[in-house]
């Protein structure tokens, strides 16, 4: 998912599977192409679920794990976001802190983490598990909803929306937009 508001060039990414404890790849796939702001690039095994396969952008090797091993996003060839740690055999699965782990389940990342992180003792308390084969929202970047902020204001996340937002309201309302960063962009 490109979060940013401007276009990525993939041809600086590669993504690397590091099956087994291995600490070179076993399987890699180089990115090409432009991935647009807020677009979402989905890579799948050939054998995935029909509704995966739909939504796929390109089917790959790559993703061939099954929760024991490493795989990252590699930036002109340096990790620059994992899953797992690169060099280690977890045994069955990484332990998922707030609650599962990798092994038979859907890892999606939280909402408000809008960088890549190539530290997994870090990286590892931004994602949640749910069921294996939850389908939910894949291909969409993150879902983009109202938090219920009781009498203040309702917080439309993430920001950036992914292709906009309309607001039907019975009469004016103050409005703030930030940044991924918490910077002011406007009032």
């Amino acid at each position: 998912y490109n979060p940013t508001l401007a276009d990525v060039d993939l041809a600086d990414y590669a993504v690397a599977l590091y099956a087994n404890g291995s600490s070179t790849a076993t399987q890699t796939l180089q990115l090409s192409g432009i991935l647009p702001a807020g677009g979402v690039y989905v890579i799948a095994n050939s054998s995935a679920s029909p509704l995966v396969l739909a939504a796929a952008d390109i089917t790959s090797a790559v993703c061939t794990f099954n929760g024991d091993d490493a795989i990252a996003l590699l930036y002109q060839g340096f990790a620059s976001d994992v899953v797992g740690v690169i060099g280690v055999d977890p045994g069955a699965q990484w332990a998922i802190p707030t609650g599962g782990a990798t092994a038979d389940h859907t890892l999606r990342r939280i909402t408000n983490v809008v960088a890549p992180e190539s530290d997994w003792g870090i990286a590892q308390f931004q994602w949640t598990d749910h069921v294996l084969d939850d389908f939910t929202d894949l291909g969409n970047g993150f879902p983009t909803g109202f938090i219920d902020q009781g009498s203040v204001r309702p917080l439309l996340i993430p920001n950036p929306t992914r292709e906009g937002f309309r607001l039907n309201l019975p009469g004016p309302m103050p409005a703030r937009m930030m940044s991924g960063t918490g910077a002011l962009v406007a009032d």
